[in-house]
């Protein structure tokens, strides 16, 4: 029995990964959570662990807060007010009220952000990033806020779908963050990945997962496809596992079986798939023929056939030759002729050659049928096209011999006897008969 067909790399990896640029809203926060952020004083600085230039920035910034005069945070909050509301136009408006000239830097700061959660919410990116990058630039907030903001500026170039952008970025913000999370991790993967720079998105896509400690399906699965790519399929399988311990779906228990046969691991690749059939998750064609070629393949035809039955009864499996005959084959394996004979029935029924007819007649003569099996030979030799006609003629022979018809036996084997494979034992029946009818006389 040969292996069970491997699929191919290609469809693995894709199989894999389904990716989708992950949903990035225009603005990384709701109206409600940006205008929170930007009616909420600064946190006080704090030395430790900062340089004298950041301590100084932050001294600054906080310096700043306190001059914030009391006509700047009321014409700010009618702004969020409106923000939240959805009325843009009008939310615009009071900002551009102000005279950016004359407010110190933190309240510039401010506006700037707020202008650009507005145009964010409004679906204007360029401008949504503009004005983040002129709140960054004004230097007046803490680093943190100012590093949010560079995140959010690579969030908008996602949204875009503008790779080389989000990179810069990126590069820019990572160059800043003490301590990047996995998120920012797998953005990474996911850009150098968009960016076609497989290399560069497999490290990024490790350390997302590795430092989460509930790493995200989305995480898991980049990092799968990109294995899967690499054709790093060791790797690949305690992702799946992960996968499926975390997040259990049929698609998983699939992709495991796939990758073990990929390494041809068959019993390992058996284990997930019958796994999968057991719990009803299987629902395609495919899937249920490849379950049953593996259970072939392992000498498992009972089970073979039950599987094949069970996707023919419920329709996931198309009635086709190729499934008449598979669920035939597994059946004959198991040593089941009677049960055999419908099915490759069909299947020969289906079929474009006499091939499978052939294959019928075997399953008579086990049976010891030898008019099933003289009728049919009959049909596969009207068909034709098939390898062995001299084994189709052989059998004709035996089929008439055992109806005690020697002459019409005779004239078979002597038809046989032309052919190589069957040349030896047709001359071995035609003396064998000669000597009986000489024998009676």
């Amino acid at each position: 029995m040969r292996a069970p067909q491997r699929h191919s790399l290609c469809s693995l990896a894709l199989a894999a990964c389904l990716l989708a640029v992950p949903a990035v809203s225009q603005g990384q926060y709701s109206n409600q959570e940006a205008a929170k952020q930007a009616e909420t004083p600064a946190p006080a600085p704090t030395n430790k662990g900062s340089s004298f230039r950041d301590t100084k920035k932050q001294n600054r910034a906080s310096l700043s807060m306190h001059r914030k005069d009391e006509r700047f945070q009321k014409r700010l909050g009618e702004a969020i007010e409106y923000f939240q509301a959805d009325a843009f136009a009008e939310a615009l408006e009071i900002l551009g009220d102000f005279r950016l000239k004359s407010l110190n830097p933190l309240e510039r700061a401010e506006t700037y952000r707020m202008y650009a959660y507005v145009y964010s919410a409004d679906d204007n990116t360029p401008k949504a990033r503009e004005y983040l990058r002129k709140a960054i630039n004004e230097d007046a907030l803490p680093p943190a806020q100012n590093s949010e903001m560079l995140y959010q500026i690579a969030q908008l170039y996602v949204s875009e779908e503008r790779w080389p952008e989000v990179l810069q970025t990126l590069e820019e913000w990572f160059a800043l963050e003490p301590n990047p999370n996995s998120a920012a991790y797998f953005l990474l993967a996911i850009a150098h990945y968009q960016d076609k720079n497989i290399d560069a998105a497999l490290p990024a896509a490790r350390k997302a997962v590795e430092i989460a400690q509930n790493p995200r399906e989305p995480w898991l699965r980049l990092l799968l496809a990109l294995e899967l790519t690499q054709q790093n399929f060791e790797a690949s399988i305690p992702l799946l596992e992960e996968l499926i311990t975390r997040y259990p779906k049929k698609l998983y228990w699939v992709q495991l079986s796939t990758v073990h046969g990929v390494l041809e691991n068959y019993e390992n690749a058996l284990i997930p798939l019958q796994f999968a059939f057991q719990q009803e998750l299987l629902d395609q064609d495919t899937e249920y023929r490849r379950l049953a070629q593996l259970l072939l393949f392992l000498n498992l035809p009972y089970r073979a056939s039950e599987v094949m039955r069970v996707g023919l009864d419920k329709k996931f499996i198309e009635e086709d030759s190729e499934a008449y005959e598979l669920l035939g084959n597994s059946r004959i394996e198991a040593k089941e002729f009677d049960e055999a004979v419908e099915p490759i029935e069909q299947a020969a029924l289906l079929s474009d050659n006499g091939e499978l007819y052939l294959r019928l007649a075997q399953v008579h003569a086990q049976r010891e049928k030898w008019n099933e099996t003289a009728k049919a030979l009959n049909k596969a030799l009207e068909k034709g096209d098939f390898k062995r006609p001299g084994e189709a003629e052989f059998l004709m022979g035996v089929a008439y011999y055992n109806q005690n018809k020697p002459e019409k036996a005779m004239r078979w084997f002597r038809r046989a006897k032309r052919y190589e494979a069957t040349k030896r034992d047709s001359a071995s029946w035609l003396q064998y008969i000669d000597r009986e009818l000489r024998a009676k006389g």
